[in-house]
């Protein structure tokens, strides 16, 4: 199953690690619905796998390291929410490089290649077709 939406974060954030790391909470809200709703239907899950390419927001969706509590401190306890999550086995978070994510063109501006190449792994638009139409110029 997936489940996209993009908009803009309630709030403001000091650094990208927070940015990350509110959206991973806001991610998890969903993720904590979808499950429900399935779990509804009878259908079980095995935890649900968040890849993630900010260590910082791993780090600190973790719920094990509080060192750095200093920089996080000021955040909403909403945002902590990740956290709970992660312990209790509902979601497991995965480290994947910013080269690999698979979405990385619904989020930002990416060179032509790097867009080729992108929705060629989601299976939205394979390279020949969209070269021989002439949909999409190298």
């Amino acid at each position: 199953m997936v489940h996209f939406s993009s908009t803009l974060q309630k709030c403001v954030t000091q650094s990208s690690t927070e940015a990350e790391f509110v959206a991973l909470s806001e991610a998890t809200k969903t993720i904590t619905w979808l499950r429900r709703v399935l779990n509804e239907l009878g259908i079980h899950q095995k935890p649900t796998v968040i890849s993630e390419d900010n260590s910082g927001a791993i780090r600190w969706s973790s719920g094990t390291n509080d060192v750095d509590f200093k920089r996080r401190k000021h955040l909403d306890i909403r945002f902590h929410y990740i956290r709970e999550k992660v312990l209790d086995g509902t979601v497991t978070i995965v480290k994947v490089p910013t080269s690999k994510m698979k979405a990385d063109f619904l989020t930002k501006p990416l060179s032509t290649k790097h867009f080729l190449s992108a929705v060629t792994k989601v299976g939205i638009i394979p390279i020949e077709e969209s070269s021989r139409k002439g949909v999409l110029r190298k």
